[in-house]
């Protein structure tokens, strides 16, 4: 049984202000997303993130673009700290929530 106000093994936890550390994991990752994207964008900017415990961590991070555009983007860090990007969502919006995909 979780006990209150912490996450479930394996969940979600609750959406948090980007720090300096995840802005760091995007920059990592921005070029990879920018080629999977077709297209060179200049800002990319962390908002908000979650996290996600698995043998690592899973990072749900909510990414302000240019012109507005929003990206969600999931990295995985892992044990010994190996940055990969596991995916992204484009087509969000300031307001969208945080969730695995």
């Amino acid at each position: 049984m979780a006990t209150k106000g912490v996450p479930m093994p394996g969940s979600l936890g609750p959406a948090k202000p980007a720090t300096a550390d995840v802005q760091k994991l995007c920059d990592q990752v921005k070029g990879e997303v920018f080629k999977k994207d077709g297209r060179n964008l200049h800002k990319f900017h962390a908002v908000s993130f979650a996290t996600q415990t698995v043998a690592g961590t899973n990072y749900i991070i909510l990414v302000e673009s240019d012109c507005q555009e929003y990206f969600l983007v999931k990295i995985y860090v892992d044990l010994h700290s190996k940055v990969e990007l596991k995916g992204f969502q484009k087509g969000k919006n300031k307001d969208t929530p945080l969730a695995l995909f």
